[in-house]
């Protein structure tokens, strides 16, 4: 459940010229406070359908302060999470489903206050 119509959403401009400025390039994207993820890899939620592209998805892994989860897993970002695979936390979930609306290639990232689940999300600020 989002809390949308009753909280402040954060729009945040990413650099236009960085990901292509066409009409063809989506424009929003979404962190949504509750995350959802699909019953597929780590990697396939944050690439959600879009084209890997490793230096963008390197970046954005670190980030969104993926990296250590990733040592944790046997199966690093190929890990599957869900009925099939592991469960994560709440701030695994969180940190997943950010680092999903940041690759996506859109020119605005709609913040719902995502990071509601994570403990301790100061290290993030500085990727904004």
């Amino acid at each position: 459940m989002s809390t949308l119509p009753n909280s402040t959403v954060i729009p945040v401009l990413k650099n236009p010229n960085a990901d292509g400025d066409d009409a063809s390039t989506p424009s929003i994207s979404y962190a949504a406070q509750t995350s959802w993820l699909q019953n597929q890899s780590i990697k396939d939620n944050i690439l959600f359908g879009s084209e890997f592209e490793e230096e963008r998805y390197n970046a954005v892994v670190e980030a969104c302060a993926l990296l250590p989860d990733f040592k944790i897993f046997e199966d690093g970002d190929d890990t599957e999470i869900g009925t099939r695979g592991v469960t994560l936390s709440g701030g695994q979930k969180a940190r997943v489903a950010l680092a999903r609306a940041v690759y996506a290639k859109t020119k605005v990232v709609l913040l719902d206050d995502p990071l509601s689940a994570v403990v301790s999300a100061f290290h993030l600020c500085g990727y904004a």
